[in-house]
């Protein structure tokens, strides 16, 4: 018992320390992955330039900020994945799922809407704004669900963490009626 508490403190000391020190480094990782993605993928159809977050192609200029790179997304994905009690190897596994599969959708969606852009479409900004706000909180939730179809999960984020302590303090607390000093 003392062992899964032990694991289950390290795994909410890990997101803390996340949040705390590693969301500027999860930030430049994502970007120069994400920008250097795009545009070899969009090189392969047009003549394209790169310059640090722009990419230029067919005489139009892209900039991917960091809402378009959506590392909160990621975050939220490792919170889902370090907030559930499983094994170390389908953690793991459970991670480089979600990370991989939500970058490959992500760029997607980023080519997409530049081509659009590039397109002149009449629409672009309302779908810019659609895929932004509600289809990148869909990926992640739709995602979360193929990853716990996957992976057999069985745990609910947070709240079994929660019941597994509440169920420790209990114990502890029978333990030490039964053994006063």
């Amino acid at each position: 018992m003392k062992r899964h508490l032990n694991g289950l403190i390290l795994r909410y000391l890990i997101l803390l320390i996340i949040a705390l020190f590693g969301l500027p480094i999860l930030t430049k990782i994502l970007s120069f992955l994400t920008i250097k993605a795009v545009f070899i993928i969009l090189n392969i159809f047009y003549t394209t330039n790169i310059s640090e977050d722009v990419i230029i192609f067919n005489s139009i200029a892209i900039r991917l900020i960091p809402a378009c790179i959506a590392v909160s997304a990621y975050y939220l994905l490792l919170i889902f994945n370090l907030t559930n009690s499983m094994g170390l190897k389908t953690r793991t596994k459970s991670i480089f799922f979600l990370l991989i599969s939500f970058f490959t959708i992500n760029l997607i969606r980023i080519i997409t809407i530049a081509i659009i852009f590039e397109r002149g479409y009449k629409y672009f900004d309302l779908i810019h704004s659609f895929s932004w706000h509600v289809l990148s909180t869909f990926m992640v939730l739709f995602l979360w669900f193929i990853n716990i179809y996957l992976f057999k999960i069985k745990s609910i984020p947070i709240y079994t963490d929660v019941k597994e302590v509440l169920k420790i303090i209990k114990s502890s607390k029978k333990h030490d009626k039964r053994n006063p000093k």
